[in-house]
């Protein structure tokens, strides 16, 4: 943090005794005490932003007094920063946002200044002219410096959501933006042609980042007036910076979402740099045009069959005009939109039900046996195509008729369609590592990275030892600003295989924005690494594939630790990601998620096995592996994960499958960690990685950013619940067996007359089977030897459970005493001998 930072912060800290101060004065002063609030605001201004939007659907926790200044809490304590901390508290009403108009807000640091309030200052709609020269003197102003060029740029954002609760900031999309503000207290706002909300409104938020680099948001409850039905609603994009030739991003863009500790959800622009000329603005250097911004589309331009739609968008199925119904494959082909492509599915825009059939069939070059089937709908004034003839008896305003083939339904391709899933959120991230780092040199040094990345690309495979020496120096030049490393084994998703001198899997370094799968996930493994269950597993770590047994070797003494420790410069290869304060290493651990298909795999399904505190201190680390259970048929999907101490969330993945498992355990559900330092509650069992401080899909679950402040950072300790070696989270399969549950993964039981594989579709069919200390009380027999235990253990017990036991039967392979529901039948499966007892368990 720089010295203007911490000169910030205290001048906050005076300024938050004299706001306490002021509010002793009686409400029955309150002119005396607007006076007040203006030198308070004032005195402010200089040294953070202190403003809210406030309306009827202002989310205020100071209503009804009108002397509020709720919605301006919290001031700089950014960690409270979503939702200004309102969200458990009610609007008062609901701001309507005129489609394709205008909108005038009020700005201040106080109800008292507004229409609400004693009304709003005098001039409220003039910008400053001339600009002042001193300290901020005047309402427009407020939250300016001395340059006019520091204005940064506001705001409007949508969620179409109506639950708050619900909404996140990959929902909000910018509709507005003034690039001259704040500079009034009057500001008005232009509103673009706009879909119309659901049932229950919209959530609206309006957004601002300040030169001190803190994001505001100042909620509040909205809805669109005058909608245009034929929009749909887009999925936003993160904005990037496109200044020196950068791309912007077009359409739909988030707010930005900068510098703020985040949830677990929050889509965050990098942070480049501390310098303020780099920090994030809403002008064009952003994509931000000034005015509407017009990035609502064409209904049709935002409807795929195989999206998940959670919109009210009108479309056909097969013999039945419906909303969109994609659980049953791409149904709809196509309907109309102005400017759309007929070879897409989509008929240019018509004006009549006789534009609607011949568009097509006349179009040049003809398109015979391309069209298909038609229908014009004389209420909306829309042409639609679907996939049959339909009847406009039922549906009055459709006239319908049949011409030629337009395309075929859209194809689904498993790949191509998670691949564009996951690309909907690359971008939502936040590079942290430069939120504690000088990043200008940071910039300036991967510069001169990439430079000599492109020359060593240039040197001949035959100087190949040479080139391992200019890898050792970037490296290790690399691992003071940021952690390059990643695990190596055959099952390691690299990109760069077969390349014996490969760094793929290291990329990206420092850009956060791909830290899922290591940016990976389209590419292939060389094999698969056994994972031995109740064993332990040696893993390389290197920044390049020469520095391992799959290249030119590991390096001298890959598994000593640096004894004793560098006391400067980072110099041995065991300590190539610790800084020169040995307490500073962060630990290290193993997760396995029990899926097949990388494609399906989310962070939740992670399931951390195995913690190394002190790591990453070895290039050949050892971890100690539980007793696990058996993979699916297609192997498991592991990943290396290590949070370095700049904040930054790294994985490294590879294909893996468990040996010599045990059929006794099962798959637990992970939870997120929590810090139980401070007399903290840990969180017990199987636990998720520590994602951290990383832009999320929307699926990720994160642990909450709770201060910049390195000791407070999360790690694989014991602090955060993670023990040394390995963690057995894997419970015996009694645990979680439960007759409602949804069963993955290959597990033998019976249904009534049918000895099966657990099938819980078509109810609770399960009663139990034999488990090593399990209780017989909750339908499992505790463990047995033979086919007599099987049977007697039950009803001899004591006390003695007659009338509570049922049928049963004993595998002679696998040594398992089984309770049924019905008597069973051996002669379908030799391996098993069946009887009838008493009742044990009803489900």
């Amino acid at each position: 943090m720089s010295s203007g930072q911490y000169t910030f912060e205290s001048s906050v800290n005076t300024a938050t005794w004299f706001m306490e101060d002021a509010s002793k004065v009686a409400y029955r002063e309150l002119s005396n005490m607007r006076g007040v609030s203006v030198v308070l605001l004032l005195t402010l201004a200089v040294a953070s932003g202190h403003l809210a939007v406030w309306n009827q659907g202002t989310y205020d926790c100071g209503y009804p007094d009108p002397n509020s200044d709720r919605p301006v809490w919290p001031l700089w304590q950014t960690d409270k920063w979503w939702w200004h901390s309102a969200l458990d508290c009610k609007p008062n009403g609901t701001q309507s946002i005129p489609s394709g108009g205008s909108l005038n807000l009020e700005f201040s640091s106080n109800k008292a200044f507004t229409s609400m309030g004693q009304g709003l200052l005098a001039n409220p709609t003039q910008r400053p002219n001339p600009w002042p020269t001193g300290a901020t003197t005047a309402w427009g102003n407020l939250h300016a410096s001395v340059y006019p060029d520091d204005i940064m740029g506001c705001a409007l954002a949508i969620a179409y959501k109506s639950d708050r609760y619900s909404v996140t900031p990959s929902d909000f999309i910018v509709f507005s933006v003034v690039q001259d503000c704040p500079t009034k207290q009057l500001q008005t706002f232009q509103i673009p042609q706009m879909p119309p909300c659901p049932s229950g409104g919209c959530q609206c938020s309006w957004v601002w980042v300040n030169k001190y680099h803190q994001s505001y948001m100042s909620p509040f409850a909205c809805n669109v007036t005058s909608p245009n039905a034929r929009l749909g609603v887009p999925t936003p994009q993160v904005p990037t910076d496109c200044t020196n030739g950068g791309t912007c991003v077009s359409g739909a863009k988030t707010p930005l979402f900068y510098g703020t500790p985040t949830q677990s959800f929050a889509p965050l622009v990098p942070i480049r740099d501390t310098i303020f000329q780099l920090s994030p603005r809403y002008k064009s250097t952003w994509g931000f045009n000034e005015g509407a911004q017009r990035v609502f589309p064409a209904r049709a331009r935002v409807v795929a069959a195989a999206e998940k739609v959670q919109k009210e968008v009108y479309a056909f199925k097969p013999n039945s005009p419906s909303r969109i119904d994609v659980s049953v494959g791409p149904q709809m082909v196509g309907f109309d939109n102005p400017g759309g492509d007929i070879d897409n599915g989509y008929l240019p825009n018509t004006n009549s039900a006789n534009d609607c059939q011949t568009q097509c069939v006349n179009r040049t070059p003809a398109l015979t046996g391309q069209c298909y089937a038609w229908s014009w709908n004389t209420q909306s004034k829309e042409c639609w195509l679907k996939g049959v003839a339909f009847n406009p008896v039922s549906n009055p305003n459709m006239i319908a008729g049949t011409v030629n083939r337009v395309a075929s339904p859209p194809s689904v391709h498993e790949d191509k369609t998670n691949r564009s899933f996951l690309s909907r959120y690359e971008g939502h991230q936040n590079s942290l590592c430069c939120e504690l780092i000088p990043v200008l040199s940071a910039s300036i040094f991967l510069k001169a990275v990439s430079t000599l990345r492109k020359k060593q690309s240039d040197i001949p495979r035959a100087k190949e030892s040479n080139m391992r020496g200019v890898s050792v120096v970037v490296l290790l030049t690399l691992a003071v600003a940021s952690g390059h490393l990643s695990v190596w084994n055959k099952g390691t998703y690299d990109c760069g295989y077969p390349d014996p001198n490969s760094d793929r899997p290291v990329w990206p370094l420092w850009q956060t924005d791909k830290w899922w799968w290591h940016s990976a996930l389209d590419c292939k493994p060389n094999g698969t690494q056994s994972i031995p269950s109740g064993g332990s597993l040696n893993l390389e770590f290197s920044s390049n594939k020469a520095h391992t047994s799959m290249g030119q070797g590991l390096l001298p003494n890959p598994t000593q630790r640096p004894n004793p420790w560098p006391t400067g410069a980072v110099t041995a290869w065991g300590n190539l990601h610790a800084s020169v304060y040995p307490d500073d290493i962060m630990g290290c651990a193993l997760a396995i998620a029990y899926k097949s298909d990388r494609y399906s795999v989310t962070p939740k399904d992670f399931i951390v096995f195995s913690v190394v505190q002190d790591c990453p201190t070895k290039q050949l680390q050892t971890f100690r592996i539980p007793p696990m259970p058996a993979c699916p048929r297609g192997g498991c999907q592991c990943t290396w994960v290590w949070i370095n101490k700049y904040h930054q969330s790294y994985m490294s993945p590879f294909a893996c499958n468990v040996t010599n498992p045990s059929a006794r355990l099962t798959v637990p559900t992970p939870k997120v960690p929590t810090d139980c330092t401070n007399g903290g509650s840990c969180v017990s069992g199987a636990k998720t990685p520590l994602f951290y401080g990383t832009p999320t899909q929307s699926f990720a679950p994160l642990v909450p950013i709770r201060d910049t402040i390195f000791q407070l950072s999360p790690r694989y300790k014991s602090t955060w619940g993670f023990n040394e070696g390995a963690q057995r989270v894997f419970p015996y399969r009694s645990q979680a067996a439960a007759a409602v549950e949804k069963v993955e993964k290959e597990v033998y039981a019976f249904k009534p007359n049918s000895p099966s594989r657990i099938d819980v579709s078509v109810g609770p069919q399960m009663v139990g089977f034999d488990n090593p200390g399990g209780d017989i009380d909750n339908g499992y027999l505790p463990n047995t030897n033979s086919a007599n235990d099987c049977q007697t253990q039950c009803v001899n017990r004591t006390p003695a459970l007659t009338g509570q036991c049922y049928a049963w039967s004993w595998n002679t392979q696998s040594k398992e005493c089984w309770l049924k529901g019905v008597a069973f039948n051996p002669v379908s499966n030799p391996n098993m001998i069946a009887g009838t007892v008493n009742r044990v368990w009803v489900a």
